[in-house]
């Protein structure tokens, strides 16, 4: 009692649950008149911070419920975008903006509508005409990379904030760059090969090429439902640069929902190029992209056209690095590719019983084609890689045998 300094107390016993508890208390012979609530809970923060007001009557009895959560890590982000034609500062001028948050541990959440978190454990969103406060969930210690995607105009952008408990770091995302139009034309030479259920097909034109390709879905940032795109595409894939990792495949989706989902560390480890962007190629060879954010992009085209890789590429894959600053037109020219063939020989004297893996690297480390060669007591086998771009390539073998006693210089 803050005019008597007269004070009461009682303990209060609360059950454990990994969700949430709630406990009773009562205190009386209080006098009328205003009471200060003080309330402590080890391990947890009282919400709101601060003491608790109460008036205490002879007439009716006086309620406080104290609330506690637990301590915890969030980040602060503010948000800046490009003006809305008509803006509402609301949840609708903002939800085609995804993030990806990497967590100490390797694992990634990806929300391709980040309104759908406002409300959830603790995240809340403040909206303007042109920017958003986005408070994280809470977070667990450490280092947490955050990735911004607009898939409306192209523009992202990320950031690296180092959380503790108890505190809640700021860091601002600019989403209102300028983005720019990139288009371009392929051509194809050479010819690719379809394998089919004891039948090929050869076509040596991109009308022939698409017709024969199959289809997939993709997620990406910033899409809440899977993006369903022809084998034959093309892909700009960002250089971040606040990642070593080097940009894997487009990630496929496995369901119908892209909106919320997370990869544990050894899927997020393999690098899912969920930024990218990708754009069907034409009949006629054309592709555009509406809005790219100026930098340093990967510019791909799969070689895996049929949707089964254990048959190989059907043409030579494309990779090339573009910087992009304005409006940018580029040629990509595909070939049917190369054979890369030979023979691998046992030892001298040696009867091989056991499965040799064989696998061609590119220059860059990345494995390009893999087989499996099974001995069966002979002295040879015979391999063919397929579809191989120009460039300079590794062969490397494994022994994968139960007990690794064979090996080969690579080449």
């Amino acid at each position: 009692n803050p005019a008597t300094f007269a004070r009461v107390g009682t303990v209060v016993s609360m059950t454990t649950s990994p969700l949430s508890t709630v406990a009773t208390f009562s205190i009386s012979g209080l006098d009328p008149g205003e009471h200060l609530i003080h309330a402590s809970l080890v391990g947890f923060r009282k919400d709101p911070a601060g003491v608790a007001r109460v008036t205490v009557s002879s007439a009716v009895s006086a309620r406080a419920d104290v609330i506690f959560r637990t301590l915890e890590a969030r980040a602060l982000f503010s948000v800046v975008t490009a003006t809305p034609a008509s803006p509402c500062a609301c949840a609708a001028d903002f939800n085609s903006i995804g993030i990806a948050m990497t967590a100490p541990d390797g694992s990634l959440r990806v929300i391709s509508d980040i309104t759908t978190l406002d409300g959830s454990d603790g995240a809340s969103l403040t909206y303007f005409n042109s920017s958003f406060s986005f408070l994280t969930p809470s977070l667990p210690s450490g280092f947490h990379r955050f990735a911004f995607l607009d898939s409306a105009t192209g523009a992202r952008d990320e950031a690296v904030v180092g959380v503790t408990l108890g505190s809640t770091p700021t860091a601002t995302i600019g989403l209102n760059a300028s983005t720019v139009p990139v288009s371009g034309s392929v051509s194809f030479s050479g010819a690719a090969r379809f394998l089919g259920d004891g039948f090929s097909v050869t076509v040596s034109s991109l009308p022939g090429i698409l017709s024969q390709s199959s289809t997939t879905a993709y997620c990406f940032l910033g899409t809440t439902t899977p993006v369903t795109l022809d084998s034959l595409h093309v892909e700009l894939i960002p250089i971040e640069r606040l990642t070593t990792a080097d940009p894997g495949d487009l990630l496929i989706s496995t369901s119908a929902n892209c909106a919320d989902f997370v990869l544990s560390a050894s899927s997020a480890a393999a690098g899912p190029a969920l930024s990218a962007q990708a754009a069907s190629i034409a009949a006629d060879g054309s592709f555009s992209f509406a809005g790219v954010s100026p930098g340093v992009y990967r510019l791909r085209v799969p070689g895996e056209l049929d949707g089964i890789a254990a048959n190989g590429s059907e043409i030579a894959p494309f990779e090339t690095l573009v910087r992009i600053a304005t409006g940018a037109v580029v040629s990509v020219r595909l070939r049917g590719g190369s054979r890369v063939a030979g023979i691998l020989r046992a030892p001298q004297g040696v009867a091989v019983d056991r499965s040799i893996g064989l696998s061609l690297r590119d220059s860059n480390g990345k494995n390009i084609a893999e087989s499996v060669l099974v001995f069966n007591q002979e002295k040879t086998r015979a391999f063919a890689f397929d579809a191989v771009a120009d460039g300079e390539y590794t062969l490397l073998t494994t022994d994968l045998g139960t007990r690794q006693t064979l090996t080969a210089k690579p080449i």
